[in-house]
């Protein structure tokens, strides 16, 4: 006589591969779920926004050197929006403030005081007295359409669109958002 191996009720065996089937079934319920969750998260770094690294005092007080930034990607900038673009071959980001765009007329008078369209710029007693460049631009200055015209906070240790003139809008990385802190 052979030891009869007693068979657990169709019920318990049931059960089991309910669980078995159950558990793998949440293992890739989860797997799903991470990858979409990196996809979001890399879209939302990379097209929507980004981070930056504030390089230079050409901005101080607002922002100051190592400071960590977000940026918005989207949307255009609008006079005020203080900006990160990349210029040529610079591996370092500019960040600059967006003093006039597209169709508007930058002049800086005889005291230093920037004016668009004629109105002096707002917030300008922060950023102290702003002169013209040897050798940049002609004052007035009109910015051309889909253009922006760009001024350090720090006038005095800025390199910025009275050295260059104008940027094309899409040279902006994109407008700071929030200072996150330094790095």
């Amino acid at each position: 006589m052979g030891i009869e191996q007693k068979q657990p009720p169709i019920e318990t065996v049931l059960e089991q591969k309910v669980y078995q089937a159950e558990k793998g079934h949440s293992a890739v319920t989860l797997a799903v779920r991470l990858v979409v969750t990196m996809l979001v998260v890399a879209l939302l770094l990379g097209v929507v926004s980004g981070l930056s690294v504030i390089r230079g005092s050409s901005m101080e007080p607002s922002l100051k050197s190592r400071d960590v930034v977000l940026l918005y990607r989207l949307g255009k900038p609008r006079r005020g929006d203080i900006v990160v673009l990349h210029r040529g071959s610079d591996k370092d980001h500019l960040v600059k403030r967006v003093i006039a765009i597209g169709g508007d007329e930058v002049s800086i008078d005889e005291n230093g005081e920037v004016l668009v369209n004629g109105e002096p710029e707002p917030d300008a007693g922060k950023w102290g007295e702003t002169h013209a460049i040897e050798h940049g631009v002609n004052f007035p200055y009109r910015v051309p359409d889909g253009s922006v015209f760009l001024l350090g906070d720090n006038r005095e240790a800025s390199r910025d669109s009275r050295e260059w003139g104008a940027i094309l809008q899409k040279e902006i990385a994109g407008r700071v958002i929030w200072v996150i802190g330094q790095r």
